[in-house]
């Protein structure tokens, strides 16, 4: 999915959520936006490269061409269930993670419902899942 969808609907959750929360609903675009900078993190370890327009092109080519293969070699750390799960467990403790969860769920949301028809697969989704597949 585009980074400007994200940022545009993790902004319309900020401004919705503002009247409620004050500037704490700003966490909600760490988790509606800067979720993807698992990507890069991907990218700079696979390729040892830090170009973030290589890494952007690099994400694009996967989903437009459909590359099944290449989709199901990327590991996104903040996307997993397991890092969901843990930031669920923290928002029982202060409302920042709260907000944190809204925007990663959202986000997510955003991204299973884009990737699925295409790849058929959820396995990008789960760390756990990756970590038996390379044992």
């Amino acid at each position: 999915m585009l980074l400007s969808t994200h940022f545009i609907v993790s902004l319309t959750l900020v401004s919705v959520l503002f009247p409620l929360f004050g500037f704490y609903s700003l966490v909600i675009l760490i988790g509606g936006f800067l979720i993807d900078f698992d990507h890069l993190i991907f990218y700079w370890i696979k390729f040892k490269n830090f170009n973030f327009k290589k890494a952007y092109g690099y994400f694009r080519d996967i989903a437009l061409k459909k590359d099944h293969k290449e989709y199901k070699k990327v590991v996104r750390i903040f996307h997993s269930v397991e890092f969901v799960t843990l930031v669920a467990i923290l928002s029982f403790y202060h409302k920042i993670f709260v907000l944190l969860l809204i925007g990663l769920v959202v986000h997510i949301i955003m991204d299973i419902m884009y990737e699925y028809p295409k790849f058929k697969s959820l396995s990008g989704f789960s760390l756990t899942l990756y970590i038996n597949k390379k044992c």
